[in-house]
Parts: C-alpha cells; sequence; structure tokens
C-alpha cells in the first residue's frame, strides 16, 4: 500500500510528507491522504501544495491566516464607503501637518 500522510501532515511527493503550518481554530489545514489524492488532502477552501493557497472564491488577509468565503465579505458599497473614509481622514491629517 502507498504511504498516507496524517492529518496535520501533506503529501509532496509519493512518499514524502511535509508538515503543515496553516491552521484554523488550532486544527491543521491539512487533511493528510494519499499522494494521488492530494485535492482532496485539505480543508474546504484551501487548495495546492501544503494548502497553502486559498480555493477559487475564497480569500484571506495575510499568508498563513485562514481563508474565507468571498460571500463573508462586507458588501461591494461599504467597502468603498470605507475606503473613501480612509483616504479622506488620511489627506486630513496631511492637511494638518502641513499647516505646521
Amino acid at each position: 500500500t502507498p504511504p498516507k500522510a496524517l492529518e496535520g501532515w501533506y503529501m509532496v511527493a509519493y512518499d514524502v510528507a511535509q508538515q503543515c503550518y496553516t491552521q484554523v481554530d488550532d486544527k491543521s489545514v491539512c487533511k493528510g491522504g494519499f499522494f494521488v489524492q492530494a485535492a482532496e488532502s485539505c480543508m474546504e477552501g484551501y487548495v495546492g501544495p501544503l494548502c497553502g493557497a486559498c480555493s477559487p472564491g475564497w480569500t484571506r488577509d495575510l499568508p498563513g491566516h485562514a481563508c474565507m468565503a468571498c460571500e463573508e465579505l462586507p458588501a461591494l458599497s461599504l467597502q468603498v464607503i470605507l475606503l473613501n473614509v480612509d483616504l479622506s481622514l488620511k489627506a486630513l491629517f496631511g492637511l494638518v501637518l502641513a499647516q505646521r
């Protein structure tokens, strides 16, 4: 029988496993499994070697952080409003500093 990775590990070759470091709620995103079943070796929302990338339709803020479904993000209109508020505050701050 072929070698099988345990939970928390990912088969990077037929007989080589590497430990996964990305975790969600203190649980590894790598489910373990066989090299030929790499597509099923990651939790939902994760793909690629060591389950290091977000699946299509998923995103995250920083590498190593949890991926979340794009539907969970704030609405686009809210994002635009928050961006405008942020830019306006930075411009105001710049004007105040320039007056000194």
